[in-house]
């Protein structure tokens, strides 16, 4: 209807100056797109320029301003009712996009800017997003209407130029000349600096236009000695300024939104806070979408470190449990969880605050490192494994201030590279471990990590300070044959209990409390665990069935939202431990471990330490382990009972070896 308006109201300036003019047709898209997504690009005479001819310059440039200035100004009016009529709030439609299609973001002139800025204040920015069908048109009226004003050969701002310059001066070869070097440079420039298909198609078009004036007929005006007035150029002039500048759709006029659906934008949360002992402090989480739908969802948060109970972290928004519960945050319902945050009233090494987004289809954690200011100690929150052929051996850094002095170890596992003693500055301190050295440390369920060796440093003053930093890296292990994995027998006997899966990150609980239901009373097959999703388990295990968890990621034993213990996958043979993991320390002295593989495999010890193999263990294992059976073994400790005593258990395709170690103390045996 647009287009029929300028096209009519374009005849009747012509008429009015003389000349007799054609209608106009426009040209559109036959496919969507999202680089332009308005459908029509362009119009054109139904008459050749040539055959058309103007009695004056001024008629020439008159006739030609009608439909560029139309399309722009009709543009901008539909662009506004369109904004009006345009939800603060994305279409329901938008919930149920494929995932290979995504919405169109639009992008507006200076012009436009400025009108909708003043009218609608942020909104405008929000409803670009989802602008309906009006707007849209009125969008991509104006940018044909700024197109139409560009300089290109057939283009009505190529004879605008006419006009202006002359036609006479038009055809000169110099004039012609400058013109293509100008349009090269400009298309030299949009190829390298714009990857958007309609400005590269723009330039391209222009360049080889100018390049090929002969394709194009020129205007033909009466009387060419009659020139413009000062004042009508001057206002010309600066009406194509205006138009050109004001009208400049932008370097994107639209793009697609990839990410849309879900998610939240966590790029304004803190990575590190510092802290003394004794003080408290707040950290605003920023609640806002991600995407541009609205965004449904919970925060879990927990502390990680060798203090973790003498924390005291708290929100308004969330329950006793550590869970912040948000709805319906969109870009104009943004909201905040404020968390206060108590440290322990003695000195502490780096803590992990721990939060995880748990949103449908969308999840992901942010750490936020929690250091104490102006003290000596650890910068890092972890002991991290370092690489090393011969030991195993993990490092961390320190700084020493104040007073210089030696470090210490209370663990005969562990021992000190290199020199203990170290003066003020940043040292990085490596431990080498001995056999046993990673199942001597503390297991912290909860946190999924275990706590390395406490570090003493003496300071050459007196001062006395220990740490414990947690060691990366370090969760239990699932070995699992081929994918499959079945729940032993003795897992989570107590209650129903919840398993959680991912394939990467840190292990966490659903929010919810809840997963898809899985009855072990019956045969239930092999169910698959996706990423980040959930089941619940139920009934007395005497049901056939397994899950499909892959042979990488993490698994988590959850109480409802409480996460008990965390398991990391990896590819092996299916052999399970009642009560531990594989490599992983055993307390009990009595334990059951199941073979549920279809062969056989030998049972070997391996003794570890420095003390006798003898008199210090009394032993009942078997030397075999039949298939599909279980083993019942006892390891009792015996003789010197000042030993320190770790016992684990590996397994591979040449058997499973029971290890174990035996160290004197610090203080000797």
């Amino acid at each position: 209807m647009i287009i029929g308006i300028s096209s009519y109201i374009r005849k009747i300036v012509g008429n009015m100056n003389g000349v007799e003019v054609g209608h106009i047709v426009p040209l559109v898209f036959p496919f969507p797109s999202y680089s332009w997504p308005f459908g029509i690009i362009g119009s054109m005479g139904q008459k050749r320029i040539d055959l058309m001819p103007f009695p004056t310059r001024k008629s020439l440039a008159i006739v030609e301003l009608v439909v560029p200035l139309m399309l722009f100004i009709f543009g901008t009016i539909l662009a506004i009712i369109g904004f009006i009529n345009t939800s603060n709030f994305p279409p329901d439609m938008y919930n149920y996009l494929p995932e290979d299609e995504v919405p169109t973001i639009l992008g507006t002139n200076i012009i436009l800017n400025l009108i909708l800025e003043s009218w609608f204040g942020e909104e405008y920015i929000v409803r670009l997003q989802w602008l309906n069908l009006i707007g849209l048109a009125g969008v991509g009226l104006t940018i044909v209407g700024w197109g139409l004003l560009l300089p290109i050969p057939g283009f009505p701002g190529d004879r605008l130029l006419h006009s202006i310059i002359g036609p006479k001066e038009m055809r000169d070869g110099s004039i012609q000349t400058s013109i293509f070097i100008l349009m090269l440079g400009i298309m030299v420039i949009v190829f390298v600096s714009s990857n958007y298909t309609p400005w590269i198609f723009l330039a391209a078009i222009g360049a080889w236009q100018r390049f090929s004036p002969e394709n194009n007929p020129n205007p033909i005006v009466l009387d060419e000695h009659k020139k413009i007035s000062i004042s009508d150029r001057n206002r010309a002039i600066v009406v194509i300024i205006i138009a050109l500048i004001g009208g400049f759709p932008g370097h994107l006029p639209s793009y697609s939104l990839p990410e849309y659906q879900n998610g939240l934008d966590t790029q304004s949360w803190p990575k590190f806070i510092s802290m003394d002992n004794n003080s408290s402090t707040e950290i605003v989480l920023e609640i806002e979408p991600l995407g541009i739908l609205p965004v449904n969802g919970s925060i879990i948060y927990q502390i990680n470190g060798a203090l973790e109970k003498e924390w005291k972290i708290t929100s308004e928004k969330c329950n006793g449990i550590r869970i912040c519960n948000f709805s319906n945050v969109v870009e104009l319902n943004k909201q905040r969880i404020i968390l206060s945050i108590n440290s322990p009233a003695k000195s502490f090494s780096p803590h992990i605050l721990r939060v995880f987004i748990d949103v449908i289809d969308y999840q992901m954690e942010h750490e936020i490192e929690i250091r104490q200011r102006d003290v000596s100690g650890p910068i890092n929150s972890y002991w991290e494994f370092e690489q090393n052929l011969e030991n195993l051996k993990i490092c961390s850094e320190f700084r020493i201030i104040g007073s210089s002095g030696n470090f210490s170890l209370d663990s005969p596992y562990w021992l000190i590279e290199n020199s203990s003693s170290r003066g003020i500055g940043v040292h990085e301190i490596c431990l080498i471990g001995y056999e046993g050295a990673i199942q001597s440390l503390e297991k912290i369920n909860n946190q999924s990590l275990k706590l390395g060796p406490k570090l003493d440093f003496l300071g050459d003053n007196g001062e006395m300070i220990s740490w414990n930093l947690l060691l990366n890296n370090s969760r239990n292990k699932l070995q699992v044959f081929e994918g499959n994995w079945e729940i032993p027998s003795w897992f989570g006997m107590d209650s129903d209990y919840i398993i959680s899966h991912s394939d990467s990150g840190n292990a966490f609980c659903p929010s919810s409390g809840k997963g898809d239901q899985i009855d072990t009373n019956v045969n239930w097959g092999v169910v698959e665990l996706m990423n980040y999703s959930s089941k619940l388990i139920t009934g007395n295990r005497t049901g056939n069935g397994s899950l499909s968890i892959g042979e990488t990621g993490w698994i988590a034993v959850c109480s409802g939202s409480e996460l008990l213990e965390v398991f990391d996958i990896i590819p092996g043979i299916d052999i399970s431990i009642e009560k531990g993991g594989i490599s992983e320390r055993i307390d009990e002295s009595i334990f059951l471990i199941e073979n549920r593989m279809e062969l056989d495999y030998t049972i070997s010890i391996e003794w570890h330490g420095d003390s006798p193999e003898t008199d210090i263990w009394d032993l009942s294992i078997p030397n075999l382990a039949k298939n599909n059976s279980l083993i019942e073994m006892e390891i009792l400790p015996t003789g010197n009972f000042d030993l320190e005593r770790v016992v684990w258990i590996t397994a591979d395709e040449r058997g499973i070896v029971v290890h174990l170690s035996a160290r004197c103390s610090n203080q000797g045996c």
